[in-house]
């Protein structure tokens, strides 16, 4: 399906089946793709603004660039998506499963992914600020240069993670509950 460059604002794309559908540059602010499968779904610069991505299939999806802030994406599948340069500042993202996504230099400043999966996900350079990793799995991860200035993480499993340092630990909050990696704990 060729659908670069459109203008779907607000359109209902409810348990659409958008797999491997060309959606580079188009619009989708406010659309509500609930339950949608986008796998595999080329969406370059798209816009999805404010939309309602809830229990939708991204595996393999290409996202590069993309502007999700504000998005909903709980519960979604993430697999092996590409989130290069994203910006997804503000998204919901309770309960996602990203497991070896790429979110390579993404903002996901203020970004509510509790309880979410992030095993081997690559986070190099992340804009993390003020966001809600709390009881979040991230064992594997990329971290190095990620942002991680007042990130909750809370309970979150960061065994075996990579590239973190006392200093990006010491400018987040932890707890008691947070596991780090072997070579940060005392």
């Amino acid at each position: 399906m060729f659908l670069q460059g459109s203008d779907l604002r607000g359109a209902l794309l409810l348990e659409a089946n958008l797999s491997n559908a060309q959606l580079e540059s188009a619009n989708l602010f406010k659309a509500d793709l609930a339950g949608a499968n986008l796998q595999q779904a080329q969406m370059l610069n798209v816009t999805l603004r404010r939309a309602n991505l809830a229990g939708s299939s991204l595996i393999e999806a290409d996202l590069k660039s993309a502007n999700l802030q504000g998005a909903n994406l709980e519960r979604a599948d993430l697999r092996e998506a590409d989130f290069l340069e994203a910006d997804l500042s503000h998204a919901s993202m309770l309960g996602v499963f990203a497991r070896r996504v790429n979110l390579f230099m993404a903002n996901m400043q203020a970004i509510d992914w509790r309880e979410g999966v992030l095993e081997e996900a690559d986070l190099q350079g992340a804009d993390l600020r003020n966001a809600n990793l709390s009881k979040a799995h991230l064992q594997d991860a990329r971290m190095a240069g990620a942002d991680l200035q007042e990130a909750n993480l809370g309970g979150a499993d960061l065994l075996d993670v990579t590239g973190l340092t006392f200093d990006q630990v010491a400018s987040a909050q932890v707890d008691d509950r947070t596991r780090l990696p072997l070579y940060l704990r005392d």
